[in-house]
């Protein structure tokens, strides 16, 4: 009985004494709260804060939890914000690491009223991105995930694998693997190679981009889309070789070295230029083939071309109706 008591006591002092390991005796400093936030020329470029940090001794490292890092541009017109449950922060790196997922949302607001514990007024629609694995840098102020991350924007949804946000110089890239598929009556489905959007100027440009919408098919190697502050699309400049088909019974296909469209709030095209040399062939009871220096479009109702201008260098060849496979 006597020997089964010590033994007894010996393992609950030997228990209590190894609780604190078990408990987080690494644990250096546990508090709620923190920030950090860092500043140029005068205004806060970013912050971050978090509702609670666990710091441990070993390797400087710490848990956050609850962290939101917004960003406020160079010219105080942004609330670009990433949010999470979890990160681990490396105070020698710099890097806020997300140990889940995250939602980040890019909105623009009115030019210098951006700051912290401001209500700046909000320019246009947010545009809503979730991923996971991403790294935010402190020193440099870059974020990057090389993961899958989705969007939402007014004209539709997609994905794309990776991404880099750099909050100084306010620019947004999407890595590769980009589909996104357009709202309304007539959806677009849209793949391109990249995307990168230059926050300052509303500039979205687009490598190896691909549309397909109904019976049409467009592909062009570069696409700069200017978008107003409400993010719907303003004028489209495409470069560096544009193909244009149209499937169906009148089957036309089309090529440009390069091509320009402006839009109207709700996304009708209002007019178009196509340069660099235009070729085009069509088929159908009214075939033909033809070339001109530069052509100039109108559009009507639901994007139709409602008129077309042929100008310089003009050649046009009527080819022989095809019906049913054969000429007539």
């Amino acid at each position: 009985m006597a020997g089964f008591y010590i033994y007894a006591r010996y393992r609950v002092q030997r228990a209590i004494h190894q609780l604190p390991t078990k408990l987080g005796a690494d644990i250096q400093q546990n508090t709620e709260g923190f920030t950090y936030s860092q500043a140029a020329g005068g205004h806060t470029i970013f912050s971050i804060s978090a509702a609670n940090a666990i710091r441990y001794k070993q390797g400087g490292k710490a848990e956050l939890h609850r962290v939101k890092i917004v960003s406020y541009g160079r010219q105080s017109d942004r609330m670009d914000e990433i949010s999470g449950d979890d990160f681990e922060y490396d105070a020698q790196s710099g890097d806020i690491t997300a140990k889940g997922k995250v939602a980040i949302v890019l909105q623009a607001v009115q030019p210098t009223t951006a700051a912290p514990d401001s209500n700046p007024k909000k320019v246009g629609s947010p545009l809503h991105l979730e991923t996971s694995g991403l790294r935010f840098n402190k020193n440099t102020g870059i974020a990057n995930t090389v993961e899958k991350i989705t969007f939402a924007l007014p004209q539709g949804t997609g994905a794309a694998i990776g991404a880099t946000y750099d909050s100084k110089k306010n620019i947004f890239q999407l890595h590769s693997d980009i589909q996104l598929l357009t709202n309304g009556p007539k959806p677009t489905n849209l793949q391109a190679g990249s995307a990168l959007f230059e926050q300052e100027s509303q500039q979205l440009t687009l490598t190896d981009l691909r549309a397909e919408s109904g019976m049409r098919r467009l592909q062009a190697q570069r696409v700069v889309l200017h978008l107003r502050d409400d993010n719907t699309v303003e004028r489209a400049e495409a470069s560096d070789g544009v193909n244009a088909l149209l499937q169906g019974v009148k089957r036309a296909q089309l090529h440009a070295a390069e091509a320009s469209f402006t839009f109207g709030p709700q996304n009708q095209a209002t007019s178009g230029r196509l340069g660099g040399g235009v070729t085009w062939e069509t088929s159908g009871s009214t075939a033909s083939r033809g070339s001109a220096a530069r052509i100039i479009l109108g559009f009507g109702a639901d994007n139709q071309i409602k008129s077309a201008q042929l100008r310089e260098n003009v050649t046009l060849l009527q080819l022989p109706a095809i019906q049913n496979g054969k000429q007539s």
